[in-house]
Order: C-alpha cells, then sequence, then structure tokens
C-alpha cells in the first residue's frame, strides 16, 4: 500500500521498513521486494550487491520473480561478476515455473547464445510457451525463428512445448540433439547443440567415454545415452 499510495501517501521509506520486517523473518516475497527497492533506490540508497543478497535469499526459496531478476542481475555484472551461464540457470528456474517473462528470456537466450549453445529449437520452445501466455514479443520471436528453422525442427520444438509439465526443464528428447544437451549440462563442450555430429560434439563425447570407464569411440549409442540419462537423473 505504501509502495502504491492505495490508501495511504506514498512512502517508500515506510514500504521498506515494512518489506525489511517480512524479509528478515524469512517471507520470500518481502525479501524480493525489499531486493526491488535496493536494485531501484526507492527508500534506500541504491545498492545492487544488496539486491543481489535479497534476491538470492528469495531466490533460493523458490521465489520466481526473484530468481528472474537475479539471473538478470547475473547476467549484467550488476552487484556481482557477470556469469551469463549463472544467470541463465537462474532465469530457467522462474521460467520453469511459469513466470512469462523468464520464459520469453529463456528463447532469447537459446537463440543468441548467452551463457548457453545457440540452439533454435529450445529458443522456438521456450518462446511458443510464453506466447501462449499473451507475451507479443515472444509470440514475434518465435514467428521469426520459425523462418530460420527446418520443418523437423519446428516440429519438435513444437512438441517439446507440448509436452512441457510445469516446475520441470523442457524434454531434452533423443538423439544427437539429447547427446550434445546432456554433455553441455555435464560441463563438457559440445558445440552448437544442432543435431550433428561435428568434430567438437566427437571430442566431448570421448572425454566422456573415457572419464566414465565407456568404450571410447566419439560415436553416439544406447550405451551412451543410457549413461547420460542415469547421471542426469542422479543429479
Amino acid at each position: 500500500m505504501h509502495v502504491r499510495g492505495l490508501g495511504v501517501p506514498q512512502d517508500y521509506n515506510e514500504a521498506v521498513k515494512w518489506f525489511r520486517l517480512g524479509a528478515e523473518q524469512g517471507h520470500a516475497g518481502a525479501q524480493s521486494n525489499l531486493g526491488v527497492k535496493y536494485y531501484r533506490g526507492e527508500g534506500v540508497p541504491q545498492d545492487y550487491r544488496e539486491a543481489v543478497k535479497w534476491y538470492r535469499l528469495a531466490a533460493e526459496q523458490g521465489h520466481a520473480r526473484a530468481q528472474f531478476y537475479l539471473g538478470n542481475m547475473y547476467g549484467r555484472g550488476e552487484g556481482v561478476p557477470q556469469d551469463y551461464r549463472e544467470g541463465e540457470q537462474w532465469i530457467r528456474l522462474a521460467a520453469m515455473q511459469g513466470f512469462v517473462e523468464a520464459q520469453y528470456t529463456m528463447g532469447q537466450l537459446h537463440g543468441y547464445g548467452y551463457g548457453i549453445p545457440v540452439d533454435w529449437v529450445h529458443a522456438h520452445a521456450w518462446s511458443n510457451l510464453a506466447a501462449a501466455q499473451g507475451h507479443e514479443e515472444a509470440r514475434e520471436y518465435r514467428d521469426e525463428l520459425q523462418d530460420l528453422m527446418t520443418r523437423e525442427q519446428v516440429i519438435r520444438a513444437q512438441r517439446m512445448a507440448s509436452e512441457w509439465v510445469p516446475n520441470s526443464p523442457l524434454p531434452l528428447g533423443n538423439g544427437t540433439a539429447f547427446v550434445q544437451r546432456a554433455l553441455y549440462s555435464l560441463d563438457y563442450e559440445p558445440g552448437p547443440i544442432d543435431g550433428r555430429i561435428g568434430p567438437r560434439t566427437r571430442a566431448a563425447i570421448r572425454s566422456y567415454q573415457h572419464d566414465h570407464g565407456l568404450p571410447v569411440d566419439g560415436q553416439i549409442s544406447s550405451i551412451l545415452q543410457d549413461a547420460l540419462w542415469d547421471e542426469l537423473a542422479n543429479r
């Protein structure tokens, strides 16, 4: 009420007082709102580090908006060293909860390769999910991507979006693209996630095979895919 001036004069200082009381008691919404005040410098001196502190406390409790804001701060290097990959991980958590701005942003991150390899299929799928919630920019971006993608890629993206379940990641699918995504998630470097077995993908497969006691041949096999599935499931 004090923030918007509903029924009382607008007073950021008073709003910060109440947000802080809730935040210090562990209320995720209050922590996120206090982070916003520090980020904008409303009722307190602007302080990105304090904003990060309160966003993180809320984000670790699963607060989607705070996860999104924290991810953006990592992406911009505000209050923390710039780290696209860390930022993507927080934004993805918010997107998995259905937070529409995070889903739209995930489409952008996958489309342009900020913190993750370029992946038009995932970019289309996340944009499609945001568009389904009425996000107009996401709809426009999805349509732009569609003009660049093969028919098979579009079908895969549409299937991923239709099969998505809230509070879960997008389905990984199978085949080469799955192996590439799985290797990347496990901190190997397969190159672009394009469904093609190029030199970087083969090198990443060999490294994974070597590290996990599998036959080292750089080839995709059911043994390799089973090992990847098992490791991802047990993380």
